[in-house]
């Protein structure tokens, strides 16, 4: 993906909790109550970009995908 704006969402039905994202890029994501992956709400930082990146590579459940567009959690 080039240009514009990068978004990050973690598909909560494949995330298992293992919080590798968050470790990696704390800036990025976060772990709810229940030690599930959470992706940012806005658009990522250019400078941070890189970093979710490999957050997203490293995820062993593949929950991370960069989007075009922000997703909005489900309730």
């Amino acid at each position: 993906m080039s240009g514009g704006a990068r978004h990050f969402a973690v598909r909560t039905a494949k995330c298992a909790g293992y919080g590798i994202c968050a470790g990696i890029a704390p800036e990025v994501f976060t772990v709810d109550d229940q030690g599930y992956g959470r992706g940012p709400s806005g658009a990522v930082p250019a400078g941070l970009v890189e970093l979710a990146r490999r957050a997203a590579d490293e995820c062993p459940m593949a929950a991370i995908a960069e989007v075009t567009e922000p997703v909005r959690p489900a309730e």
